[in-house]
């Protein structure tokens, strides 16, 4: 009997909640911070190219082989309006063999590529595979053109002029300097946000610091995903220090 009573109990309680669905696709739930939805180059609209100079490092990591890249020289270098001597001329990505694994981010020497933690990245799913094969226009521009769309829907808070050319390693290098002191990567991208008004990848900032960690490059790891910032190697005194030793007569 009291069995039953509990079970009833149950079936009310399911009855009473609240709905827990939605109304997908009109509506999204909000991605995790840490989701990995599918690879996308990034774009510098600055000088209106991408970042990636087609190096090979991501098709050579890739376990699973799905990117091709290919390098030319860079017209708009011989032009004085890019610092890049390289560019990528071609990139092909099957996102159909692609296993998310973020190995080629980690290994981008120019952060040029990131994974499109959001709804464009995922909502890919076609009635051929040949569709998953995209081109650098369309695996790069079109993500972040729709990601820029949803974004003025709900614009974030305005960046400060003083993060229009800073990178995100060097956001993290001022607010580490100012600190004097190790930082959470959590208080980091916190600060970051307070101070320039930019919402930071918690994922691809930690990429990046991890790099210049081990290339001994300005930044400490102190502890589990807290870092701080090199002390500068100390100079040689300039002024020689006089000899202990007496001459002899």
């Amino acid at each position: 009997m009291i069995g039953v009573l509990k079970s009833l109990g149950a079936t009310m309680s399911t009855m009473l909640r609240k709905p827990v669905t939605i109304q997908y696709p009109t509506q999204h739930r909000a991605v995790p911070e840490r989701d990995r939805a599918f690879p996308i180059l990034l774009w510098d609209f600055d000088v209106d190219e991408p970042f990636c100079t087609g190096c090979h490092a991501c098709e050579r990591a890739c376990p699973v082989e799905c990117m091709t890249a290919t390098m030319m020289d860079n017209p708009k270098y011989a032009e004085g309006t890019s610092k890049r001597k390289k560019i990528l001329d071609e990139f092909y990505i099957d996102y159909g063999r692609c296993m998310r694994c973020n190995i080629c981010v980690e290994v981008c020497n120019f952060d040029a590529i990131a994974m499109n933690n959001t709804w464009s990245g995922h909502e890919l799913s076609t009635f051929d595979r040949k569709d998953l094969i995209l081109d650098t226009i369309e695996s790069s521009l079109d993500a972040q053109l729709r990601a820029v769309r949803r974004l003025r829907k709900d614009p974030p808070p305005a960046r400060s002029p003083s993060s229009a050319r800073l990178s995100q390693i060097n956001m993290a290098f001022d607010i580490l300097k100012s600190a004097r002191s190790p930082l959470h990567i959590s208080e980091l991208i916190d600060r970051i946000h307070s101070r320039f008004g930019v919402d930071v990848d918690r994922e691809s900032l930690v990429s990046s610091l991890s790099k210049k960690i081990a290339r001994g490059d300005r930044f400490l790891r102190t502890a589990k995903n807290t870092f701080a910032l090199r002390k500068p190697a100390a100079e040689p005194s300039s002024e020689a220090e006089p000899s202990s030793e007496k001459e002899s007569p």
